[in-house]
């Protein structure tokens, strides 16, 4: 298909491939689920999830070949974050959130990958504090079994809460914290010197 000869083309003129972005985006008319056409499901879906997935299959033997190989799939705070009216654009973007853990357990270690963000997200609105804890801890053990499977380290970044209002896990100490609850030992920090500087000082003003 034409992903795959967009690929083998690059690849050939470039002599390798190391990276895949797939940053394209399908334009959808806003709407809700019972205002939304199958064809237009359908469109969103087959640019924001299946085209992806198409590149991903034609990269992945390039990505390899080269040696350590990254896959960047751009998506959307929509996927965690629903916008209302746009029932078919969030869907797409969290089916390719879910496409791309699937492609770090699957490809990671094979690719050259040591460590992967199991990512943590906003808090949710109405959400009781410790109810998200104790999932996010429950969730980050499984992601630290399944990732040790594969042999790449399982790793919680905390983000500042400037650029992103909200988000659950914002200093260090409670990256520590959420280490030591999880109690495994394929669990670390993926360090940010630009968020921790923020929360833990604001060196940049």
């Amino acid at each position: 298909g034409a992903c795959a000869r967009l690929v083998a083309g690059a690849a050939d003129t470039l002599g390798s491939l190391t990276i895949l972005v797939n940053n394209a985006v399908a334009e959808v008319t806003p709407a809700a689920v019972d205002h939304t056409t199958t064809e237009e499901w359908e469109a969103a879906f087959r640019v924001n999830v299946t085209a992806p997935m198409w590149l991903c299959r034609a990269a992945i033997p390039h990505l390899r070949a080269a040696g350590p190989g990254s896959i960047v799939n751009v998506s959307s705070r929509a996927a965690e974050r629903a916008s209302p009216g746009l029932a078919a654009y969030v869907s797409s973007k969290g089916a390719l959130n879910a496409l791309t853990r699937s492609l770090a357990v699957d490809y990671a270690a094979g690719l050259g990958c040591i460590g992967v963000n199991t990512g943590v997200g906003p808090l949710p609105e109405g959400v009781d504090p410790e109810v998200a804890w104790a999932t996010l801890v429950d969730n980050q053990q499984l992601a630290a079994e399944a990732l040790a499977g594969v042999g790449v380290k399982a790793l919680v970044e905390a983000i500042n809460t400037y650029d992103q209002p909200g988000f659950f896990i914002h200093t260090t100490a409670q990256s520590k914290r959420l280490i030591e609850a999880v109690g495994h030992p394929n669990i670390g920090i993926q360090y940010d010197f630009y968020h921790m500087q923020m929360m833990e000082g604001y060196l940049s003003r």
